[in-house]
């Protein structure tokens, strides 16, 4: 697609923080990130559909990271802390 016709990249704001936030928070409790996010993104017309998949991917993908690295790092001090 030529780049005069796609659409102006929408540029970050805080509600789009606290989307992630919030949806990141239900994905803690099992409930998932990818189909609120997904939900929220449609009914604000935020971006091209097109668009979804990948701004999902980028943006749902330190805080699982994050969770396991540093577990990680939990389990690891105390197995040391435990030994002998």
């Amino acid at each position: 697609m030529p780049s005069s016709a796609r659409q102006a990249e929408p540029e970050a704001r805080v509600a789009d923080v606290l989307i992630g936030f919030g949806t990141n928070f239900f994905d803690t409790l099992g409930i998932g990130c990818f189909a609120p996010t997904t939900a929220i993104f449609k009914m604000q017309r935020r971006m091209a559909d097109e668009d979804i998949p990948g701004t999902l991917n980028v943006g749902h993908a330190l805080p699982p990271w994050w969770r396991r690295s540093s577990s990680w790092r939990s389990s690891r001090w105390t197995s040391r802390r435990s030994s002998p």
